[in-house]
């Protein structure tokens, strides 16, 4: 045994393995001149949170499900969307709550709520608990409108309505 070696050193022998006038690229750079700028970008999406519209056609796809068999709750099987990211991008304290100990399958069921009817994306964790969470949270940002409280359509309709009487 000898004193610990950090990785990126190189030994003597890698070094002479290196041809005069080249550069070493080194074991994490080598098949990198063969991957262009697109397929780059594919592979760093995989991390993200899917677009609003995909993740609002899942919930529409599995609440249509649940309405028409008349059911509380489905498993949402969708192996293209990263939940761990859709998780990790709600607003915080969220994401520490919900993702727990780990997610082992993500339901949509009827949240127990004063309304009857009100469906939202459970996380069951690997010890077995669930915690829910409204899909809408990770988008809630300038881009998307999930939130907008605008009363101006309103207030411009009833001022028309008064002035009509």
């Amino acid at each position: 045994c000898g004193p610990a070696r950090h990785p990126l050193a190189m030994t003597t022998l890698q070094l002479q393995r290196v041809s005069p006038g080249s550069t070493w690229t080194g074991r994490v750079l080598k098949g990198a001149e063969k991957v262009s700028i697109a397929e780059m970008k594919a592979q760093v999406a995989r991390f993200r949170a899917p677009p609003a519209n995909r993740m609002e056609a899942v919930f529409l796809k599995y609440y249509t499900i649940c309405k028409e068999q008349n059911k509380k709750q489905i498993a949402v099987n969708e192996p293209d969307v990263n939940w761990k990211a859709v998780v990790m991008t709600l607003p915080p304290p969220q994401p520490s709550k919900v993702l727990g100990c780990g997610i082992r399958k993500v339901w949509l069921k009827e949240h127990e709520c004063v309304f009857d009817g009100i469906f939202r994306f459970h996380v069951e964790r690997l010890d077995g608990t669930f915690a829910s969470f409204d899909w809408k949270d990770v988008y809630r940002d300038a881009y998307h409108s999930y939130f907008d409280k605008s009363f101006f359509f309103f207030f411009t309709h009833a001022r028309e309505s008064e002035l009509e009487c």
